[in-house]
C-alpha cells in the first residue's frame, strides 16, 4: 500500500487489495483506503477518497457469517436466470460486524464490500464490513429527536413513533444483504470484458456504480423477509420479519426524500439508483403521493410524502429490477442501461415541483444538519469517554474537559493520563 501511494502503480493496490483479503477476519483491527469508488461524479471519471479504520466485534459478526454461509441459498433464489453463481463449497466470505473511524468523501456508509477488482473478488474474495452503531448511540436522545423529526416530516405521523422502533433493525438488515448477499451476487459474460476489467468501470459513463448500488439495495429489499434470516438469527419469528420488511419499504421512501433536501440533487451514485426504482415503483402503482395527515385527501407539493399503497407489489417490482440490472451487467448494455436512466430517472427532475418542495421544506432539518461524528475519546487505560452535548460547541468544550486542548500556537497539550493527538 505503501508503494501504491508513492508511486500510482496500480498493481500495488491490487496486490494490497488480495492480501487485505487473505487476511479474513484475523485482525482485530482492520483498514482500507485508496482512491475506490465513484460516489458523486454520475459520469464515472473522478474517484472517492476512502479510509477505513475498523475495530472488530467478535460476537456480533458470528450473526454476519452465518448469513455469509447462505450466500448459495440466496443465489439460487435471485432473478438471474443463466447468471447465478455457483459458489465452491464451505463458501464464506469474511463478513465483519465492526465499529469504524471514517472518512469518506460526504458520506457516513453504513458498510461496504470491496475490493471492487472483480477478477480478485472472483478468483480471491472479498470482505463485507458491517458498521455497528457506537456504544449507546440507539439510545440517545438527542438523535431519537431527529430521527421523530424527520419521519414526521417525510413519512405519514401516524407511523413516525413505530418507524423509530424498527429503524435499527431495519437498516441493519438492509445493510447487511446488500453488502454481503448483494455485491457478492451474480455473474457476467467474461468474453465481453477483459481479463482484468471491472464491468462497473466498464460501465461507468453509463451509470454502471448506480447500477451496482442499485443492485445490491434490491437484493436487500427482495430478501428482507426471507425465512433463512430467521434461521441465521437476525428475526425471532417470520411475522417480525415482514413487519419490519415493511418498515424498511417505509423508511426508504423517507431517507430517498431526506437525501433529496440535503443534496438539492439525484445525480449521487446510490441516488441515481434510488430514482430508478422509486419512479418504477410509482409507475406500477405500489407508491403514491399521499397527504400525510388526510390519506384521502388531495396531496399538494408542499405537504405530499410518498407512502406505500402495496407491499407485495413494492416487492414484484424491487424483483424485477434485480433482474433487469443483473442482465444489463451480465451482457455489457451499456446503451440499454444509458437510456434506462435518462428516460426513466432524469436527472433533470430535481428542478420538478415536487423536488423544489422537498428540499425547501427539508431546509432546517436537524438530521440534515452539520454534524461531529466522534463524540467521544480514548483515554490511556483505553477507557470509552462519551460526551452528552454533539454540538460543535459542545464538543470543543467536552474535549478539553476530557483531557484534549489545542493551543494558540497551533501545538496541543494533554491532561495526564489521556491520549491526545496533534
Amino acid at each position: 500500500m505503501i508503494h501504491y501511494f508513492i508511486g500510482g502503480d496500480q498493481e500495488d493496490f491490487r496486490q494490497a487489495s488480495i492480501a487485505w483479503v487473505q487476511d479474513g477476519t484475523q485482525s482485530k483491527v482492520d483498514f482500507m483506503m485508496g482512491f475506490i469508488e465513484v460516489y458523486s461524479d454520475y459520469l464515472g471519471n473522478v474517484g472517492s477518497w476512502e479510509s477505513y479504520v475498523q475495530i472488530v466485534d467478535p460476537e456480533t459478526t458470528k450473526v454476519s457469517q452465518l448469513l455469509a454461509k447462505s450466500a448459495q441459498y440466496f443465489e439460487n433464489k435471485m432473478p438471474y436466470g443463466p447468471w447465478k453463481k455457483v459458489f465452491p463449497d464451505n463458501y464464506a466470505p469474511p463478513a465483519l460486524m465492526a465499529y469504524y473511524f471514517q472518512e469518506i468523501a460526504e458520506m457516513r456508509s453504513g458498510g461496504y464490500n470491496l475490493p471492487n477488482f472483480d477478477d480478485i473478488r472472483r478468483d480471491v474474495g472479498f470482505k463485507n464490513i458491517i458498521r455497528l452503531p457506537l456504544p449507546g448511540e440507539t439510545e440517545n436522545p438527542e438523535r431519537k429527536a431527529i430521527l421523530t423529526e424527520l419521519y414526521q416530516s417525510f413519512g405519514v405521523p401516524a407511523r413516525a413513533e413505530h418507524l423509530l422502533e424498527k429503524q435499527r433493525k431495519a437498516r441493519l438488515v438492509l445493510v447487511l444483504l446488500h453488502e454481503i448477499i448483494g455485491h457478492g451476487s451474480g455473474t457476467y459474460d467474461t468474453t465481453l470484458y477483459g481479463p482484468k476489467e471491472d464491468p462497473i468501470s466498464a460501465l461507468a459513463v453509463a451509470g454502471g456504480s448506480a447500477l451496482e448500488e442499485q443492485r445490491a439495495d434490491l437484493a436487500a429489499l427482495v430478501f428482507a423477509a426471507d425465512p433463512k434470516l430467521v434461521e441465521v438469527g437476525l428475526y425471532p419469528s417470520l411475522e417480525e420479519a415482514i413487519v419490519v420488511r415493511n418498515a424498511m419499504y417505509d423508511l426508504y421512501l423517507i431517507d430517498f426524500l431526506r437525501v433529496i433536501a440535503r443534496d438539492h440533487s439525484l445525480a449521487e451514485a446510490h441516488m441515481r439508483g434510488h430514482w430508478l426504482l422509486i419512479k418504477q415503483l410509482m409507475d406500477q402503482g405500489a407508491v403514491a403521493w399521499v397527504d400525510p395527515v388526510n390519506p384521502t385527501g388531495m396531496p399538494i407539493p408542499s405537504n405530499q410524502v410518498l407512502a406505500v399503497k402495496d407491499y407485495e407489489g413494492f416487492w414484484k417490482v424491487c424483483n424485477q429490477l434485480l433482474s433487469d440490472l443483473q442482465s444489463i451487467k451480465a451482457n455489457r448494455q451499456t446503451e440499454k442501461l444509458e437510456a434506462l436512466f435518462r428516460v426513466q430517472a432524469p436527472l433533470s427532475e430535481i428542478d420538478a415541483d415536487w423536488a423544489q418542495a422537498i428540499i425547501q421544506r427539508g431546509e432546517n432539518l436537524k438530521v440534515n444538519s452539520e454534524s461531529f461524528e466522534q463524540s467521544w475519546v480514548i483515554d490511556a487505560q483505553l477507557g470509552f469517554l462519551t460526551v452528552s452535548d454533539t454540538s460543535l460547541e459542545g464538543i470543543a468544550r467536552s474535549w478539553t474537559k476530557l483531557g484534549y486542548d489545542r493551543q494558540a500556537n497551533g501545538s496541543s497539550s494533554c491532561m495526564p493520563g489521556s491520549l491526545c493527538f496533534n
